[in-house]
């Protein structure tokens, strides 16, 4: 982690224009809501990534609500298999 800070680039640059566009390069960052509709405020001490690119905080929800469907939909899956197995076992 060390090693990662001593080599970022200057806070307010074109490379890490805000302090929440730190871990884009690691995926980790949080885009900024406001930054392609209001326009965001804060400037540099923004705890948000303005590095990604327009539909991407949409494009990430989508995706954790499909993560969440397929788990509900494994989960039902193993409930059906587990009372299958125990009604089989009668």
């Amino acid at each position: 982690l060390a090693l990662f800070e001593a080599n970022l680039p200057p806070l307010g640059s074109p490379e890490r224009p805000t302090m929440g566009s730190t871990e884009h390069v690691l995926g980790t960052c949080k885009p900024c809501a406001f930054l392609y509709t209001k326009g965001c405020m804060n400037g540099v001490s923004c705890s948000f990534c303005h590095l990604c690119d327009a539909g991407e905080k949409k494009r990430r929800q989508k995706e954790k609500k499909e993560q969440k469907r397929e788990q509900h939909r494994w989960q039902e899956q193993q409930a059906a298999l587990a009372l299958a197995a125990a009604q089989g076992g009668l």
